[in-house]
């Protein structure tokens, strides 16, 4: 979002979320791992309005100098 100003379309989130689980030891079913991406999406929206991260520099801050 901070980089092109949108949001992740479906095709995307089902491929990221395949790749993040997989690399993290999670091996969920098809309809838990949709409701798992459906509050991520969520959430990603609640914290970009909290936390106001409009920019790509905003969003890699918290991850610098180990924050």
């Amino acid at each position: 979002m901070a980089h092109t100003d949108d949001w992740l379309g479906t095709d995307h989130l089902v491929e990221l979320s395949l790749v993040w689980m997989r690399a993290n030891g999670a091996n969920p079913e098809w309809q838990d791992r949709i409701s798992i991406v459906r509050m991520a999406v969520d959430l990603a929206a609640d914290i970009l309005m909290t936390f106001g991260l409009r920019t790509e520099q905003a969003v890699a801050s918290p991850f610098a100098g180990g924050g």
